[in-house]
């Protein structure tokens, strides 16, 4: 529920960065509002990601896998907004040097949910399922008991041998 609500808040801020750098795009000669307008859609590209991995994992964010797809669709919107911004600020208008002002203030914003989701993501990964902690334990017992067997295993190879082999016993128990 939470990653759905700051992948929302997001997706919203990395609308608001590409709408108006393409309102602000209308008023620049045709290059520089083409360039803008190429990184206003990679944006929405990038934000339409981050909407779709969110609503596949919203259920499963305690899962390692989920949440690395949560990451790196997150980092890659912060990165293609950064893009947008930093081309931005490569033309010399004074259109541009306004939307700047507006793309850092949005890019916050996105940042500031993206944050969010990266702390979901740490904290679900520190919370141990029920399933998981099961596992844990088997493994942990299977590993005491495996020791204990190779304990018991050097006793008896440590023992003076007559030429006797072991007994029946004693080779149910190394097993």
């Amino acid at each position: 529920q939470q990653v759905l609500q700051l992948s929302a808040a997001a997706v919203e801020a990395a609308k608001q960065m590409s709408d108006c750098t393409r309102i602000t795009a209308t008023a620049l000669p045709a290059l520089p509002a083409a360039q803008l307008r190429v990184r206003a859609t990679t944006l929405d590209d990038a934000a339409s990601a981050l909407h779709t991995t969110a609503q596949l994992t919203a259920l499963t964010t305690s899962d390692p896998r989920s949440q690395t797809a949560l990451l790196v669709t997150s980092d890659a919107l912060v990165n293609t907004a950064g893009e947008l911004v930093s081309e931005t600020r490569t033309h010399d208008d004074a259109h541009c040097r306004d939307l700047i002002l507006q793309l850092e203030k949005q890019k916050q914003e996105l940042e500031k949910a993206v944050q969010g989701i990266r702390n979901t993501c740490q904290d679900e990964a520190s919370v141990e399922s029920p399933a998981r902690k099961e596992q844990r334990l088997k493994f942990v017992a299977s590993v005491s008991n495996t020791q204990d067997k190779l304990k018991l295993a050097e006793r008896l190879l440590d023992q003076p041998s007559h030429g006797d082999a072991l007994t029946e016993q004693q080779t149910k128990d190394v097993q």
